[in-house]
This record gives C-alpha cells, structure tokens and sequence, in this order.
C-alpha cells in the first residue's frame, strides 16, 4: 500500500510541476511521468506522457527505447509505426534517424511486412556507414541493425543475405567486447539454422550462447537457450539429451519463476514421453502444461498442448476425441491468425482422418499443412507432414507419388541428422 501512494504522490507533483516547467525539465518530467503511469500499470497513460516529451523536443535512445515497449503489441502497432515516422521527419540527428529506423524496422517485422522491415533496417545500415567514423554508440546501433534487417531477411527467405547480416552484426560487436551482442548475433543464427533443418550449426551457435549467459549469471536466458537446445537435440532424435535439457531449463525457469517457461519446459517432457511409447507419462504432463496455459491465459500455448493430447488420443484409438481436440486447435489458430499452429491443427486432422481411412480427406489435410509449413519455412514439421502424407498416398496406391513425397522426406531428415524419423520413414516400406 505505501508503494502504491508513493507513486500516486509522484504523479501529483509531476502534474503539479508540469504546469511551472518549460523546455528540457518539461520534457524531463512528461518521461517521468510516462514511467510512472507504465509502473501503475496504465500503459495509454504512459504512452500518453513519452509521445507529448517526443513531440515537444524529448530525444534519446532511452526514450525511443520506452516507446517501442508498449507498441509492440498487436493492438498499438500501427500506431507505432505512425509515432516514429512522426519522430523520424522532425529529427536532425542522423544517430537518431538511424536508430529510429531500426524501431521500425522490428514494428513492420512484427506486422509481418517483411520487405519494409528489411527496408528500414537497411536504411539504419547505410545511414550508420554513412558517418564514416567508429564511435561504441554508433557501432552498437549498427550491429542491432544488421540483426533486424538479417530477422526481415530470414522471414524472407534470403538465407545467405540473412547470415551475412548477423554475422556482421557478431563481428561488430565482438570488435566492441559486447558479449551479449555476440549472443543476440549468434542466437539469431541459431534459431535460422534451427528452422532450415540445419541442426548440427543451430547446436552449436545455441551451445556457444548458452555459456555467454550463464558467464553473465542471466538464468532467464539460460532457462531458454536450455529449452532450444532440447529442441534440437528431440528433432535430432537424441530423446535422452533432450529430457536433460528440458528438465534443466525447468529448473531455471523454477529459479526465476517464469510461469511460462515452466509450463513448456514441462509440455516438452510430455513430446519426449510420445516418442519413448509411454501415452499415460506423456497424458499427465501435457494436461498438466495445458492447465498452467490456461491459469496465465496463453490460449495458443494451450492449443500446443492439445495437438499432442489429439496425437495422444490417436495412438489410444479415440479417434472422435482427437477429431474434436483437431477441430478445437483450428479454431484457436484462426482467431489469433497462429500459421504454425494452423498447420498442426491440419497435420493432426490428416492423422485422423488417415486412421478413419478417409484417405480424400487425410490428403487434403495434410496438403494444406505443408503448404502451411513450407511458406513459414519449418523445414522439421515440413518432413513430417511429408511422412505421413506419403503414408496416406501408399494406401491410396499412388506409389510413384508416394516414393516421391517420402524420399523427399527421407532427405530432408537425412541433412538434419534426424536419426528417429529416418527409421521411421525406412520402416514404411515405400523407398
């Protein structure tokens, strides 16, 4: 309660010495109390503030840093888009110009307009080179650059154009000593890698950030680099590697009680218990993750949670019950527009309907998710929508088509090192 009157306090004077204050301690104050409002948890107010101190001359990175907080959000991201151009044609400092167009270049990203996030990032890039003289701010803003535009560029689907931009970003910052710069440079490369299939070079680059941040005692960033490297080692079908990643991630989640850290490091026990063939462990621990989903409100994470149940449901012979846990998850990734979820949710009624022998239908299901998982590039989920569409294809009796679909899922598991799935598609006696 004394807290809560003490900021209260401080917006009454802030508001009382607004009306005496001109020029930099106005400005000074309008962030103040931006501060305040974003502390009260009043967001609008907040942006209220940071926008009248931006407007009446308020400059700086911390400023512009505050701002972008609250816009990224679905809600206020047009209206983020609209302030920094704002801000970018009022502006004479081209530090400031660059690092505004870097805001935008995450807010158009975050939009999913790709080319005119590249094309802000970009812009930052040249106008950075363009002062031709190396200062750690001006560097520091050059390497967050090269990392947005290498992020547009992934998305994109540029990946030599993207790892040339995070590379120079962790070459930029090695050259200043910022280990946590080299972090960001290389998790980005190892979360590209990760998505192309490229596993044995996610691992890597995910090991050599793992032990920046443990050396920087960050057990946040730890926890998730743990949970990253568990993924790769699942795909790589490593069960035992992964279940020790997975648990030390949840441990460190535990330490810093991030609720839904805990709950997917426990979710993504229960895929490791699918693959070992134990239905009931697995059951246990995805209910237990869906209901932690649930209590913070993370609707998409739940959904996550239920696709397996579905698959859970499928090995049991409940095919209604995953039908309907199928249809559930579709609905849940339309109203958020979730494309990865969409394409599990096709993926699984594919599954279903393969097992109910409606072969028409499981096609078309499955079609519809790997297009899904091709466009958003998840080259993992790619070859398994490929297995299981080559499954349905064999029964159908289209043999050519179907030794055509798995032997291209035979190859891409191959490049991935993807030892379990490999089996699986020798084991459907189709190549």
């Amino acid at each position: 309660m004394r807290e809560a009157a003490q900021v209260l306090k401080d917006v009454v004077e802030y508001q009382e010495a607004l009306k005496k204050a001109s020029g930099k301690e106005r400005i000074d104050i309008l962030e103040k109390m931006g501060d305040v409002h974003n502390d009260m948890g009043k967001p609008e107010k907040a942006i209220e503030s940071y926008l009248m101190a931006l407007r009446e001359g308020g400059r700086g990175d911390s400023l512009l840093n505050k701002i972008m907080v609250i816009m990224v959000t679905p809600e206020r991201l047009d209206l983020g888009v609209s302030t920094f151009e704002d801000a970018l044609r009022t502006t004479s400092d081209p530090l400031e110009a660059a690092r505004i167009q870097i805001k935008l270049g995450i807010l158009h990203r975050t939009k999913g307009n790709f080319e005119k996030g590249r094309g802000a990032a970009e812009t930052a890039i040249g106008m950075l080179k363009a002062m031709h003289r190396s200062e750690r701010n001006i560097d520091m803003a050059l390497a967050s650059a090269c990392n947005i535009s290498g992020l547009n560029l992934w998305e994109m689907g540029d990946y030599p154009k993207a790892k040339e931009r995070f590379e120079m970003a962790r070459v930029t910052s090695k050259r200043l000593n910022d280990e946590m710069g080299v972090a960001r440079a290389k998790n980005n490369l190892a979360i590209m890698f990760t998505s192309m299939g490229e596993l044995n070079d996610a691992l890597e680059n995910f090991n050599d950030v793992l032990a920046l941040v443990k050396k920087a005692g960050m057990d946040d960033k730890t926890g998730l680099l743990l949970n990253n490297i568990g993924f790769v080692k699942l795909y790589q079908g490593d069960l035992d590697q992964a279940e020790c990643a997975f648990l030390e991630s949840k441990r460190y989640k535990l330490k810093t009680n991030e609720r839904l850290g805990i709950n997917l490091s426990i979710l993504n026990l229960g895929m490791i218990y699918i693959e070992r063939g134990d239905p009931m462990k697995a059951k246990r621990m995805v209910e237990k993750a869906i209901r932690g989903f649930k209590a913070i409100k993370e609707e998409t994470r739940a959904a996550q949670g239920t696709v397996l149940l579905g698959e859970i449901a499928i090995r049991e012979g409940d095919l209604d019950k995953a039908g309907d846990l199928a249809s559930g998850v579709f609905d849940v990734a339309k109203k958020h527009k979730a494309r990865e979820l969409e394409g599990f949710a096709l993926g699984l009624m594919g599954q279903v309907s393969m097992a109910k022998k409606d072969l028409e239908k499981a096609e078309a299901s499955l079609k519809r998710a790997l297009s899904i998982f091709k466009d958003i590039r998840h080259a993992f989920e790619t070859a398994r929508t490929m297995k299981y569409l080559a499954m349905v294809l064999k029964e159908k009796g289209e043999m050519d088509e179907a030794r055509r679909t798995a032997g291209e899922a035979r190859s891409l598991f191959s490049k991935m090192g993807a030892r379990l799935e490999l089996e699986k598609v020798d084991r459907l006696g189709i190549l």
